[in-house]
């Protein structure tokens, strides 16, 4: 999924799932829905068109109604699009939060994307069992051919200024990286980001002990009424990482917070065998860096364990991970200031 601002998201029309609120702007399926699915989907289809000039209306006004929509609902908005669409709705984006993008950017953007989706769809089961290449038509000559033939907006509405700590993480990365610009939207962004991974990490140390307990060599103590209920974890179930993770890092009490650190780290040296100064340990750090809300120092500290990561731990979590450019925000972690310029955000 290619992130746009809070939970929208464009995706291949290959992808349809009527259980999203949607728009599906697809010469193959930018059709009204049949009644007999209507009532049976949970999502919305809050457009659709053959075209993106079948909807009648700017690309600026298309943005707005996509925020007025997902600032009313909070849900997670997807807009379905065949090729010639995604470049289009990209390359429109593209052009307005950036300054100085030029096409090589764009299409650095673009192709790490669809090296990322591509690949990303083998790893998981991408909605279904069936498996389709994505984006067939895409190339760098197509979307050049798109590209050059936009015209820049010589002013920018505000609403893409409104949206600026909601963008997608690796840009705010990018143009902060450049000159330190757009320094509290990536704070918001990343304490957003770092929670998720936080939960995720609560989780699977709490399943790891319920799953192992019962093993003779599983020498691990624990009181068993913290994971059940503590201000950490909040309930039995396991949860979700998201509004359904029952754990609560940011106000949970010191007391429970160090009792969760001292059985992570045993779990990850007693019995996962990792060393004592190995990355996954030495992440737990990062509740104090949360909990205590992120300076500029612990920003910058971040992107370099981020950068200089050696293990498969990150500080996004795998829910995460479907809407983050991990190629890009590889890329941009390794670039220096001056080869950012191109990613400096409006």
């Amino acid at each position: 999924m290619f992130h746009l601002f809070n939970k929208v998201y464009v995706i291949s029309d290959n992808l349809i799932d009527i259980n999203f609120d949607r728009v599906v702007i697809s010469e193959k399926y930018g059709i009204q829905m049949s009644n007999e699915l209507d009532k049976v989907s949970y999502g919305e289809l809050l457009m659709y068109s053959k075209n993106f000039q079948e909807l009648n209306k700017n690309f600026d006004q298309f943005i707005k109604d996509l925020v007025e929509h997902s600032n009313k609902t909070n849900k997670r908005l997807m807009i379905y699009v065949d090729d010639k669409s995604f470049m289009e709705v990209i390359s429109n984006w593209l052009i307005r939060i950036f300054k100085n993008i030029d096409f090589n950017t764009a299409w650095f953007i673009v192709n790490s994307y669809l090296e990322k989706c591509r690949k990303h769809q083998t790893w998981r089961n991408y909605h279904t069992s069936v498996q389709t290449e994505l984006y067939k038509n895409i190339s760098e000559t197509s979307f050049k051919q798109f590209f050059d033939d936009l015209t820049k907006p010589t002013s920018i509405d505000d609403v893409y200024f409104t949206l600026k700590e909601n963008i997608s993480f690796e840009f705010l990365v990018a143009s902060y990286k450049h000159n330190g610009s757009d320094l509290n939207a990536l704070i918001s962004s990343m304490e957003k980001i770092l929670n998720r991974g936080l939960q995720e990490v609560l989780l699977e140390i709490k399943h790891t002990v319920y799953k192992n307990q019962h093993k003779s060599f599983f020498m691990i103590s624990f009181d068993e009424e913290f994971f059940k209920n503590s201000t950490l974890y909040k309930s039995e179930l396991l949860g979700r990482v998201g509004q359904t993770s029952n754990v609560d890092v940011i106000n949970s009490s010191e007391a429970d917070i160090k009792t969760f650190k001292d059985i992570a780290k045993k779990v990850y040296v007693d019995w996962d065998k990792f060393k004592e100064d190995s990355p996954i340990v030495k992440n737990l750090d990062l509740f104090d860096y949360l909990r205590e809300g992120l300076s500029k120092e612990e920003v910058d500290k971040i992107l370099d364990m981020e950068n200089s990561q050696t293990s498969n731990n990150r500080l996004y979590s795998s829910t995460d991970e479907e809407g983050i450019n991990i190629y890009l925000l590889d890329h941009i972690l390794k670039q220096t200031p001056e080869n950012l310029k191109s990613y400096q955000l409006r």
